[in-house]
Order: C-alpha cells, then sequence, then structure tokens
C-alpha cells in the first residue's frame, strides 16, 4: 500500500462473527459500506489512528475474521511475542 502525505489512509472495519457483519465482510466480497475512513474515525474516539489490521480467530468451531483501525503502538504490542 503506497501512502502519500496528505491522504487519509481508510481501512474496511468488520467482523464475520454471527452477531456481526458476517458475510459482508468476507474478504472475497467486502462490502464498501464498511469502509472507515481513520481520521474521521480517529476524531470521533480521540484517537490517531495510523493503520489498518486484519486478523483471524481461528476457534474450536468456527474461523474469524476481523478488520479494524489500529494506532501504531497497538500494532507494535501486537507483534510483539516474548520468548
Amino acid at each position: 500500500m503506497n501512502v502519500l502525505l496528505g491522504e487519509a489512509v481508510t481501512c474496511y472495519v468488520c467482523n464475520t462473527g454471527e452477531l456481526y457483519e458476517r458475510s459482508r465482510c468476507d474478504s472475497s466480497s467486502l462490502d464498501t459500506a464498511l469502509i472507515k475512513d481513520c481520521e474521521v474515525e480517529g476524531v470521533k474516539d480521540n484517537k490517531n489512528y495510523t493503520m489498518c489490521r486484519k486478523f483471524i480467530q481461528d476457534g474450536k468451531s468456527a474461523m474469524r475474521l476481523l478488520n479494524s483501525l489500529v494506532l501504531l503502538l497497538d500494532a507494535m504490542l501486537v507483534q510483539y511475542r516474548p520468548t
């Protein structure tokens, strides 16, 4: 992804869980209504979102895809794996 100075980052924000957006969040056919502007959402939440995060939860009976806005510090914490 190329980000140019002055351009806002946009992310899909959704969850494939049955209580959430389900198939609208399926990575093969993402609903464009789920796209959020990081700057606009950051003003609402009083945060400075800097990137998008996508992760998969693989549970015993189901797999769930989650897309979200994220702060740089949050991304660093997720990637940290103590030995």
